[in-house]
């Protein structure tokens, strides 16, 4: 994505986590920008959480999906720079 990019959406299947609740963490280079808790209400649950984007916060972007006892279930990288 480009800073022109001003939201990133991370869309993810929850299975098997009835009841629980799993939490988007968003990280640039390591460094925990932003958390979001979502209630999984059903057995099968296709969630979503956003992170509205800053043109200072170019690099290495990874999103977790970490349950409630800390495990990561799921992790996706993308990059955040200056258009071309």
């Amino acid at each position: 994505f480009d800073t022109n990019t001003p939201a990133v959406y991370y869309y993810t299947e929850i299975l098997g986590l009835h009841g629980q609740t799993v939490t988007h963490r968003w990280k640039l280079e390591g460094k925990v920008m932003q958390e979001v808790p979502i209630a999984v209400k059903r057995s099968r649950q296709a969630v979503w959480s956003k992170s509205v984007m800053q043109p200072d916060w170019t690099g290495n972007w990874t999103v977790e999906v970490v349950t409630e006892r800390g495990d990561v279930i799921e992790a996706d990288n993308f990059a955040y720079s200056p258009p071309m």
